[in-house]
């Protein structure tokens, strides 16, 4: 009896890891494979390269911390199943604020907010330069579009 329990507890949860997709789950699913090209500065790091960094250079955008991966180089069946995997992910935490499809290529841009803030801002692109970005901080949606007008 007690074995059979386990077995349909086991079951619920793969099932139900199987069907959705969080931010976190790709960084870690992907970040192992073959020819990714990876960086992930947590806050201790943050902290340590922080007198190093050019602030003026980010509008004054306090980053805490910071993961990318670039799968650019990978082989074509990485890059189909990164690009499925993103199109499922479905994390309550994070709002969509933009997506756009050009034939096989899309980019996901999601955001985790705190009243007029944002926490933490994710970029997704597939196809042939899929890559995935998180920064996580705290600064306004007029901040992050000043970073994008000036790069």
């Amino acid at each position: 009896m007690h074995k059979k329990v386990i077995l349909i507890f086991t079951l619920i949860l793969s099932t139900y890891s199987c069907m959705a997709q969080s931010v976190g789950d790709l960084f870690y699913d992907f970040s192992h494979v073959d020819n990714v090209e990876r960086v992930n500065l947590n806050p201790v790091i943050m902290t340590l390269v922080r007198p190093f960094i050019n602030t003026a250079e980010f509008n004054g955008i306090r980053v805490k911390a910071v993961q990318v991966m670039d799968l650019s180089e990978c082989n074509p069946e990485i890059k189909r199943e990164f690009s499925r995997r993103v199109m499922e992910v479905e994390d309550d935490i994070y709002e969509t604020l933009v997506q756009v499809n050009e034939g096989d290529e899309t980019v996901k841009v999601l955001a985790k907010t705190e009243g007029e803030y944002i926490k933490e801002l994710v970029v997704l692109t597939t196809g042939n330069d899929a890559a995935y970005i998180r920064l996580r901080g705290k600064f306004s949606i007029a901040d992050a579009q000043k970073l994008a007008e000036k790069h």
